[in-house]
């Protein structure tokens, strides 16, 4: 008759079942674990070099301080939004110097790459500058014209829009446009600009019309 104790005793095959389980997950956790750890290190490491290139981007577009230099940051980093701000600052260089045309196409360029950059009007506003400087003066005109209301760069076209008239002989058109400045931004520079310029324009149109008849 078998005792207790041997009745509890589990057969060896069991014991052998047993332990090869056990060892097969542990090997599991281990491997889990080494996973683990391997993701987090690549995590890492990108993390890092995503970092350092942030830093490399940084310094090239603060230390670029020619139209060659930013172009190189165009051209090294075209998908980093340091990109963007040398287009926008090459085109404004470019039109300081005087050079309308590239910086024309500069700023077009910046608008097809980034449509919806918070500092696009910026770039629109350039581009009819240029156009303005070209000579090209009704693609101007209709340009400012389009400016929406709501730009932050609505003022400055509206100047640009009344100054590209002027530039066309149509100075009587010019006086409204400086009216509305004066009214959008009272007690400004602006506003105390464009009362110079309205006072200016209206007396062209009184000679042209005097001159006229």
């Amino acid at each position: 008759m078998a005792t207790n104790s041997q009745k509890t005793l589990p057969p060896v095959e069991d014991e052998e079942m047993s332990l090869d389980k056990l060892k097969s997950s542990a090997q599991w956790v281990l491997l889990a674990v080494a996973l683990a750890l391997l993701s987090f290190s690549i995590f890492q490491w990108f993390q890092s070099r995503k970092e350092g290139l942030r830093q490399e981007v940084y310094l090239d577009y603060t230390t670029a301080y020619t139209p060659d230099a930013l172009r190189q940051v165009i051209e090294a980093y075209p998908n980093q939004p340091e990109a963007a701000l040398a287009r926008l600052q090459l085109g404004n260089m470019l039109a300081q110097d005087g050079e309308h045309e590239e910086a024309l196409q500069v700023f077009e360029g910046f608008i097809a790459k980034s449509p919806r950059h918070p500092l696009a009007g910026r770039a629109v506003l350039g581009r009819l500058m240029a156009l303005e400087e070209l000579g090209r003066l009704d693609e101007a005109l209709e340009g400012y014209k389009g400016v929406a209301a709501d730009s932050l760069v609505y003022p400055q076209a509206l100047f640009g829009r009344a100054r590209t008239l002027e530039k066309l002989g149509r100075h009587a058109e010019a006086v409204p446009v400086y009216k509305t400045i004066e009214e959008l931004v009272p007690d400004s520079v602006w506003a105390y600009q464009a009362e110079r310029y309205r006072d200016a324009a209206s007396l062209e149109a009184r000679l042209q019309s005097t001159q006229g008849e």
